[in-house]
């Protein structure tokens, strides 16, 4: 179990975490296509799939 895990299980820090990850996906969801697959690319570091933006938002 990461440090993180421990934090959040703890009650600690997790309404932080969970405000900074509320925060990455209202990031995700204001990007444009091309700037979702860059950064598929840059995480997974393979092409995206052709989908639509709402898919590569969910994953």
């Amino acid at each position: 179990m990461n440090e993180l895990q421990k934090q959040t299980r703890n009650g600690k820090n997790g309404g932080r975490t969970r405000n900074s990850v509320l925060r990455q996906l209202a990031t995700l969801q204001n990007m444009t296509l091309e700037q979702l697959r860059e950064k598929w690319l840059d995480l997974y570091g393979s092409d995206p799939p052709r989908y639509k933006k709402q898919f590569l938002v969910k994953r």
